[in-house]
């Protein structure tokens, strides 16, 4: 389980090139997007708990948690 948590994860890659992507949007335009990038930082922390809940499931269950 230690391996999987230290290794390279490709999806918090994806998801850190998007969070960049939507902070620059942000900065040129700050007021109307505000409430726009609230709402997708709401979505993807939801995703990204989602996706670590899931991927440590299987290691959970084996010893018996």
């Amino acid at each position: 389980m230690q391996e999987r948590m230290n290794g390279f994860d490709p999806f918090e890659l994806v998801i850190g090139i998007l969070s960049v992507i939507v902070s620059i949007i942000s900065l040129r335009n700050p007021l109307s997007t505000f409430g726009s990038v609230v709402i997708i930082a709401g979505i993807v922390s939801i995703i990204v708990g989602l996706y670590k809940l899931f991927s440590v499931r299987p290691y959970a269950e084996s010893k018996g948690c």
